[in-house]
């Protein structure tokens, strides 16, 4: 059983090698972590190649389903319990302090929840001091959202390299990792910005740059500037001032490697994904279309940013 913080008991089956088929001399082994309300036990076998590959296999069923204590409240105490649990594991003297997860549907779901509990978080201003950058927005040019036509797959890894080359986008890039270092979960990405049209779109991507420059996606998010302040109403920009704005990313799990840049662009429009804004208060649904010229304002008083979990690692 594993202990929650609040003091529920999370029922919680460990599948370990055989000492006799285990390499010579190995006593410790990486963890893969199972969160399930189906049944600890519905399934199982599939688990056993995990096993047989030298993995420890822990199966735990959720607060409040079959043998674990507690309210079934779904999605309600997944971020703590899978904490408390990755905490468990680690202090075990069969693991070797390194979980992975895996599973679909509410499995899924937990992965998530648990990497949400990251300690540590990590803030990108782009372009230290104050300053602005400007680019012009055309409804009728609008950038591209790369898609995978083989498999019809929007949030794939693409290479926008030489998308990034386009002058209606900002691209902000940090210096080279020293080490590696792993990004996971949900990104949020301030913006202090200026139009002098009513409204548009400003979507933002995250990329991993490697050591040859390419700039592969990871994580990308969306929001017309109208609703900046919540989907029930509009709220139109005047063009003498200077709005804030947070976009909230897709979900991701990255291991920036030594020599590798993180960079986000800024940009307001993706064709493939997104109707193009036509800068008007009709936004895409408009008989009428004009040019917005954008300003991305940073510095103290406008500190534009990107904010993300960093993973504690060992090295």
């Amino acid at each position: 059983m594993v202990q929650t913080r609040d003091g529920e008991r999370l029922a919680s089956e460990v599948y370990l090698l055989a000492v006799k088929s285990a390499p010579a001399g190995q006593q410790r082994w990486p963890a893969v972590l199972i969160r399930t309300p189906y049944g600890k036990r519905r399934g199982v076998e599939v688990y056993y190649r995990f096993v047989q590959r030298g993995y420890a296999v822990v199966i735990q069923d959720v607060r409040g389903r079959e043998d674990s204590t507690g309210e079934w409240m779904p999605q309600h105490y997944e971020i703590e319990d899978g904490d408390d649990t990755l905490n468990w594991i680690a202090a075990q003297p069969w693991s070797d302090g390194t979980v992975g997860m895996t599973g679909g549907s509410y499995l899924g779901y937990v992965q998530w929840a648990a990497a949400g509990c990251g300690k540590g978080s990590l803030r990108f201003e782009p372009s230290a001091g104050k300053g602005r950058d400007c680019y012009v927005y055309d409804p009728e040019n609008p950038s591209v959202h790369i898609v995978d036509m083989s498999e019809n797959e929007l949030e794939i890894p693409e290479d926008y390299t030489r998308m990034e080359w386009r002058e209606d986008m900002l691209a902000y890039t940090t210096e080279p990792f020293t080490k590696s270092c792993v990004i996971t979960g949900e990104l949020a990405v301030t913006l202090y910005i200026s139009c002098d049209c009513p409204d548009t779109d400003f979507m933002v991507r995250i990329t991993d740059v490697d050591e040859q420059g390419r700039s592969i996606k990871l994580a990308d998010g969306v929001l017309s500037a109208k609703y900046r302040n919540g989907f029930e109403k509009a709220e139109y920009l005047e063009p003498d001032g200077i709005y804030e704005i947070t976009i909230r990313t897709t979900k991701i799990s990255n291991a920036f490697l030594p020599g590798h840049r993180l960079r986000l662009t800024v940009t307001s429009s993706g064709k493939n994904f997104i109707f193009p804004n036509s800068n008007t208060r009709d936004g895409f649904d408009s008989a009428f279309v004009q040019k917005a010229h954008i300003t991305v304002h940073r510095g103290p008083k406008t500190p534009s940013r990107a904010v993300m979990k960093r993973e504690n690692t060992r090295d």
